[in-house]
């Protein structure tokens, strides 16, 4: 994606082993001077770094706290006409679940413009058939922490609850959570 949109990436990931899977990748693509990936925290590192024309949140949740604090931390490394891309989940406001990590609609907007920002474009699983793709990404997520499993024997129990925590993600994704990719920006 780097080289279709011209642009410099930076990935984070607080799994090393993820980590340098993605810096593999990279050079086997030949993109290492274009994309550079650490393994941290990203509650930290992003106070050391500078502005970025988009910054993607792939499916981590209110990595600050909740999703006004985490946009007013995250304005601040976004260019004025910066975007942010949100890919997470959100309840319909008449569906009575609850969860840990996972609010209404109305109030995860609520948030987005608390924070000065606005929502200017939302693509959901209705307009993109998910089901299939989350039980195929399931299947390589747990055949891709098997493998790291074997290779890092003394950090197995990490993947395996990693694997138990993403089945039952899943499973929710698939029955009562509305995926979305979210398109974000200053207002």
């Amino acid at each position: 994606m780097s080289i279709e949109l011209d642009c410099y990436c930076l990935g984070i990931d607080a799994i090393p082993e993820f980590i340098e899977i993605a810096n593999k990748k990279a050079r086997e693509e030949a993109i290492t001077s274009r994309c550079k990936f650490i393994s941290g925290d990203a509650r930290e590192i992003i106070k050391t770094l500078n502005q970025f024309n988009l910054i993607i949140l792939g499916s981590i949740g209110p990595v600050f706290g909740n999703y006004f604090q985490t946009m007013t931390i995250l304005k601040k490394n976004l260019t004025k006409d910066g975007l942010i891309i949100l890919d997470d989940g959100y309840f319909e406001d008449d569906q009575p679940y609850k969860h840990e990590f996972i609010i209404k609609k109305s109030m995860l907007l609520k948030q987005i413009e608390k924070a000065g920002m606005k929502l200017i474009k939302e693509y959901t699983e209705t307009e993109i058939n998910q089901n299939d793709e989350y039980e195929m990404q399931f299947n390589y997520l747990k055949q891709r922490c098997q493998e790291l499993a074997v290779q890092y024997p003394d950090k197995k129990y990490l993947f395996d609850h990693y694997i138990e925590k993403q089945r039952a993600e899943y499973n929710n994704l698939e029955n009562i959570i509305t995926c979305a990719t979210m398109v974000i920006q200053n207002k």
